[in-house]
């Protein structure tokens, strides 16, 4: 995927403990656009942009991963 072809952009704000998420993305083919990195007192965290595009985020996109963890745990991440 060129930066030119992207039809979708996700913007998340995680911690260490969702970075699995921005994971599944990237290893479906989304792209890495931006990181910057957040740290206060008592939290670090990061926020990731990543670009798809259409076929990609058709095969997988933010909104699977939460269906799927509904299903699991009853509750989006």
């Amino acid at each position: 995927m060129d930066y030119d072809d992207i039809y979708q952009v996700e913007s998340l704000l995680v911690s260490n403990n969702e970075e699995k998420y921005v994971n599944d993305l990237l290893k479906s083919g989304w792209k890495l656009i931006s990181v910057t990195q957040y740290k206060d007192e008592y939290n670090e965290y990061g926020k990731y942009v990543l670009g798809a595009d259409k076929e990609t985020f058709e095969k997988r996109n933010l909104k699977m991963i939460e269906d799927e963890e509904v299903k699991k745990n009853g509750y989006p991440f």
